[in-house]
């Protein structure tokens, strides 16, 4: 291991000693300061390789260390790990801000320690020997001088289109950022770019005209860059862009990926293999994610720089699509350009540009999903029509990207956070015709075969099967653990038919269509879903798991009627988010409402749910869906369903949380279905009669006299104070 010079601050005389020791363990040479100020003189004048320090000290705490670090020209670019609290999560978010590069947590273990700075140390050498010079190439010259060109054309307005969805072929020559670069120093790229013929994969370099390779292609762009460039000068746009690539470009590097060009405010890269791995893909939208947190790190550069300007939320878009990809080079000598061109890099570029629509921070095609491995978090899903292509793009939104075991869980909460604020900040710049994209198609299931025997042994890769929770027509639940986080979800299976089989083809089809509706519905009342895959024998999705039961249960222990009209609800704001995705539930009883163990509620099993925006599998006349005690007229005559459906089978819900027992009995379904449609909605006793009026109009036999929306019912319980009621 390398030897390097540490200085290590920290307040505490015990942990400063047991740091020190560690260290010189492993022959490093270590300084010690006692307080931040202390370790800033020692900063700047001994410059260490790396920087240690705890977050909170007396004098100076580590953030104002940290700052004062970034922002000296000799030391600005000196790792700094921080020792933190377990549970510090304020500081661990402070701390990337302001441009951390590690968290330890206290007590420190010897090898976490020795681990964290063999990497570090690795990384800075890789920097060395990557070639990145203090002065500039020619090429170097032509490419700052053409970034700098096409910055000012942005703002003048009649430059080259400055989005990532351009001509793919026409760009700027190919540079790559420092290696490491600060928010709080005044960045200049003409000081740090090298030329993308030092930097292309050796595979890129040797070929003569054209190859085509397989390979992963990343665009990003800043949002709303147009209405920024407006407010500033020309020169301090290109002063901005300067800062933020060379953050954002970081992650590219770091994964193995190269810049192929810049287009104005934005950029293309280029993943492919590395000596025979073909992990491309996982490095994309690894590099995707980690850009996404740098955007939501450089917002506090432009608050400083630019006070009072009044510019808009930072936020950036990336697309990310797997496939051929044609590697070309052009010209000759020291005018010698690589590019990419080909529909995979187009395709890229479109997926980018439908960030803007959708309101999503990373679009990525369904072919780098399930070529990256299940450690990214899909969000909503849906599909793109290419003109020119003959079948839609399966597309799916990237919301973060999950622990290894044993990892630091707090820096992949930070990416969730930070793709959460970036996403919020498209939507609210997006068109207000904007629609969201149809749910994903009903996607074929690999080779089918027989149902294996009912004593057959199970095994879904990722996950070890714990116990069977249920089972119900051809489906099976179980509690499951997953390998790699140790979460606990739960897998509901369904065997894959035979070809010939119509009912379990037809099953197969609606299983498929539960994932892809539930994915795209985000609502804490509404359960999440993580993970849908198919094995030799299953189909399964993996789903929350809820310790605390479901609704029946608390059914069944008489609830009083301030508790039943807080968990209406809660149900009621579920319905409220799946409506606004245009979905029916069309299966609304206390099975399907489920209880977490800190008590909150979550609507549950869309497997017979119905996309009313959707062509696909539309319900045939008359045919019939629901359980028959919770049934809306409308359903049990095999009429057409809408959201007031759902409010219907609410309010035999609300009835049955009031009383105790469901409003209409019978022994056999057509008697109730018979009651549905025609027997007069029954009397609440004296005690709950003031609730008789909500009751009614959402158990009212039309649906023009139900509640329009579920947040129509909302309003009024609110606005009648019974919701105020002391339980």
């Amino acid at each position: 291991m390398a030897v390097a010079n540490i200085l290590v601050v920290e307040d505490d005389p015990t942990i400063r000693e047991l740091v020190r020791l560690h260290l010189t363990s492993a022959n490093h040479e270590v300084l010690t300061a006692a307080d931040g100020l202390q370790g800033l003189q020692m900063a700047v004048s001994r410059l260490p390789d790396i920087i240690i320090s705890d977050v909170q000290m007396p004098n100076m705490d580590g953030f104002g260390m940290l700052a004062a670090v970034r922002a000296n020209d000799q030391t600005a670019s000196i790792p700094v790990i921080f020792l933190t609290a377990v549970d510090d999560r304020e500081s661990f978010r402070k701390s990337m801000n302001l441009g951390a590069d590690d968290f330890l947590h206290k007590p420190v273990k010897r090898s976490e320690l020795l681990n964290a700075i063999t990497g570090r140390l690795k990384r800075m050498e890789g920097n060395r020997q990557s070639g990145v010079h203090a002065t500039l190439s020619g090429t170097d010259v032509k490419a700052t001088a053409s970034l700098r060109a096409a910055a000012q054309a942005a703002v003048a307005g009649n430059g080259p289109d400055t989005g990532a969805g351009g001509p793919a072929g026409a760009a700027l020559p190919q540079a790559r950022p420092p290696a490491r670069a600060r928010p709080k120093r005044s960045l200049d790229l003409t000081s740090h770019l090298t030329s993308m013929e030092e930097r292309s994969p050796p595979d890129v370099r040797a070929a003569t005209t054209r190859e085509t390779v397989y390979g992963t292609i990343l665009f990003a762009d800043i949002r709303n860059f147009t209405t920024m460039a407006e407010a500033l000068e020309p020169e301090q746009v290109v002063e901005f862009l300067n800062a933020f690539f060379s953050q954002a470009c970081e992650p590219i590097l770091d994964q193995a990926g190269w810049i192929v060009k810049f287009l104005g405010d934005g950029l293309v890269a280029m993943f492919d293999a590395r000596s025979g791995s073909d992990d491309h893909a996982e490095r994309a939208l690894k590099a995707a994610v980690l850009m996404v947190l740098a955007a939501h790190r450089f917002k506090p550069w432009i608050r400083e720089k630019h006070p009072g300007r009044n510019l808009p939320d930072f936020s950036i878009g990336v697309g990310v699509h797997t496939g051929d990809v044609s590697v070309c080079r052009m010209g000759s000598g020291e005018a010698t350009e690589t590019t990419v061109i080909g529909d995979t890099v187009n395709l890229a570029s479109r997926l980018e540009g439908k960030t803007k629509e959708l309101g999503w921070s990373i679009v990525a095609s369904r072919a780098s999903v399930k070529s990256a491995g299940r450690r990214f978090i899909p969000g909503r899903s849906g599909q793109l029509t290419v003109k020119g292509r003959t079948g839609a793009v399966d597309i799916v939104e990237i919301t973060g990207l999950t622990a290894r075991p044993g990892a630091d869980t707090s820096f992949y909460q930070m990416i969730v956070d930070a793709i959460s604020s970036n996403s919020a900040i498209i939507a609210a710049g997006r068109p207000l015709d904007a629609t969201p994209p149809p749910p994903a198609p009903t996607l074929p299931p690999p080779p089918k075969v027989r149902k294996p025997p009912e004593d057959g042994p199970i095994s879904i890769d990722g996950y070890r099967l714990i116990r069977k929770l249920g089972e119900g027509g051809m489906s099976k639940v179980f509690l499951a653990e997953e390998l790699e986080t140790r979460a606990q979800h739960v897998l509901k299976l369904l065997p894959i038919p035979a070809t010939d089989d119509e009912d379990g083809n037809e099953m197969m089809q609606r299983f498929i269509q539960e994932f892809a509706l539930v994915s795209q519905i985000d609502h804490p009342n509404v359960a999440r879903i993580y993970h849908q895959g198919f094995t030799d024998s299953y189909a399964y999705i993996a789903m929350e798991y809820f310790p605390g039961g479901d609704l029946r249960e608390l059914i069944a222990r008489q609830l009083s009627a301030p508790v039943a009209v807080a968990i209406l609800l809660q149900i009621a704001g579920a319905l409220t988010a799946v409506h606004a995705q245009g979905i029916v539930h069309r299966d609304m009883k206390p099975d399907n409402v489920m209880i977490r163990a800190d008590g909150s509620l979550a609507l549950a099993d869309f497997g017979i749910a119905k996309n009313t925006n959707s062509d696909i599998q539309r319900t045939k006349h008359g045919e019939v869906f629901g359980t028959p005690y919770y049934l809306a007229p409308e359903q049990a005559l095999g009429l057409p369903v809408d959201q007031r459906t759902d409010i219907y089978s609410l309010g035999i819900v609300f009835f049955e949380m009031l009383i105790g027992h469901r409003p209409f009995q019978a022994d056999n379904a057509q008697a109730l279905m018979y009651q549905h449609v025609n027997a007069p909605i029954p009397r609440l006793p004296e005690p709950l009669v003031r609730f008789q009026p909500v009751v009614d109009r959402m158990m009212a036999k039309k649906q023009v006299d139900r509640y329009a929306t579920a947040n129509d019912l909302i309003d009024e319980v609110i606005a009648s104070g019974l919701a105020a009621e002391p339980g």
